[in-house]
Parts: structure tokens; C-alpha cells; sequence
């Protein structure tokens, strides 16, 4: 089997569960928040399944798009998904959009070739703790369950380098899947 087999199958594996998602997320009353968490997942997966499969066919402008979705795809999906849940529990709406700005910040950084790693990382961290509260305020056991996965997606998987089976990247796109049907349980709580 080719090396880069498991790698493309990763990512159909994403692509797979987070376009049900964003299907199952349009079939019920919901903002368009969470929607775009599970877009940006989806085109990250089919991006990354297209350069595993045949990075030579690939235009240099979505090698450039891929690339940098993965610098920035953690802070989008969770500051989106927060928002998400913020906006069902009726919170302010300046609440909400310092959800959506905030994976913006780090992105001016990079552009102007400035530090944005250590940025990046604690906005992606104070994300996921407005995440938590939310589920925790709303009684979500699934929402907590979603904070840990994606928490241990980023924090674990993506920093280790010495899993013996399964390289990070393709563990991380597994890992990214089971966080969006958690997701979905969370969104669709008590409806």
C-alpha cells in the first residue's frame, strides 16, 4: 500500500463525516455559525485529499489555501462553534461577533510577517474555554465531550510526533471527524 494511501483516506474519512454534518446541521433551526466550523472542515478535508492524491494536478493558489487553512483552522472551528452556541442561548450579539473577529486577529499577524503562533494558540485556548462554559451553562454533556476532543486534538495529537501506527496529521483528521458528530449532538441539545 502506497505511504500516502492512509493519509488520503484520513481525509476522505473527514470529508465524509463533516458533510453529513453540515447536511444534518441545515435539516434543523439553526445560525449559520456552526455551519461554516463544518464547511471550513469539509473543504480543509477535500484540500487535503486532493494534494495526498496528486499534488501535481493541484493549482499553487489552493496549495497556498490549504496550507494556510491549516495554520488557522482550529481558531475558525471552535471560535465559530462557541459562537454557535452562544447564539442559541441568547446572548449579545457583540458577544458573538468578538467569536467570529477573533480567528481574524492572529491572520494580520501572519500577513504582516509578525509573531502569530503564541497569538494564535491563546485565543484558540480561550475558544475552547468559552466552549466549555457555554456547554456547562447549557447542561451539554456533549458539548464538554466535544471541548476534550477537539482540546486533545490540538494540544496532544497534533504535538506528538511518535505514534507508532498512524502519523499525526492522519490521527488529527480521525480525531477531527469524531469532534464533528459530537459537534452536532451538542448543536441539536434539547432541540
Amino acid at each position: 500500500m502506497d505511504s500516502l494511501t492512509p493519509n488520503f483516506l484520513s481525509f476522505i474519512c473527514l470529508i465524509s463525516t463533516t458533510a453529513f454534518c453540515v447536511q444534518a446541521h441545515f435539516g434543523s433551526k439553526e445560525s449559520v455559525f456552526g455551519a461554516l466550523a463544518y464547511i471550513l472542515l469539509t473543504v480543509y478535508g477535500i484540500l487535503g485529499a486532493w494534494q495526498s492524491f496528486d499534488k501535481s494536478t493541484m493549482p499553487s493558489s489552493f496549495l497556498n489555501t490549504q496550507k494556510n487553512l491549516e495554520i488557522f483552522l482550529d481558531s475558525f472551528v471552535i471560535s465559530y462553534s462557541s459562537a454557535e452556541l452562544w447564539a442559541r442561548r441568547g446572548i449579545a450579539e457583540g458577544f458573538i461577533k468578538i467569536h467570529l473577529i477573533i480567528p481574524l486577529i492572529p491572520i494580520f499577524f501572519y500577513i504582516f510577517d509578525k509573531e502569530f503562533k503564541k497569538l494564535n494558540d491563546c485565543l484558540v485556548f480561550a475558544s475552547v474555554l468559552s466552549f466549555t462554559f457555554v456547554s456547562l451553562m447549557n447542561d451539554c454533556t456533549y458539548g464538554i465531550i466535544s471541548a476534550i476532543i477537539f482540546a486533545t486534538n490540538i494540544y496532544y495529537v497534533k504535538k506528538r510526533s511518535d505514534f507508532e501506527l498512524i502519523p499525526p496529521s492522519d490521527l488529527s483528521n480521525y480525531v477531527y471527524s469524531i469532534f464533528s458528530l459530537f459537534l452536532l449532538h451538542t448543536f441539536h441539545h434539547r432541540e
